[in-house]
């Protein structure tokens, strides 16, 4: 991933979870007692949500995996009392 679009990429994230943040509290706001909530907000809040999922999702496939080649062999702990010599 090139630098400018790793800054895009931040600058989306930000972007989406302000707006996402911004559409919930203007959506829900009737629960918490202001009388004039806008139901409206709620699909964009929805839908700042689903950039925000679709873009972890893209960014997991990504992630560096370990080789289990080069990771060195260790024995599974145990939970149970071993028994002294």
């Amino acid at each position: 991933m090139t630098r400018q679009r790793g800054m895009a990429e931040l600058l989306l994230f930000l972007a989406a979870s302000a707006i996402g943040i911004y559409a919930f509290g203007r959506g829900l706001a009737g629960f918490f007692g202001n009388p004039h909530a806008d139901p409206w907000w709620l699909p964009v809040g929805f839908a700042a949500l689903w950039v925000l999922a679709k873009q972890m999702a893209r960014i997991q496939d990504r992630w560096p995996r370990r080789n289990r080649r080069n990771r060195p062999h260790r024995r599974p702990a145990t939970t149970a009392a071993r028994k002294r010599p």
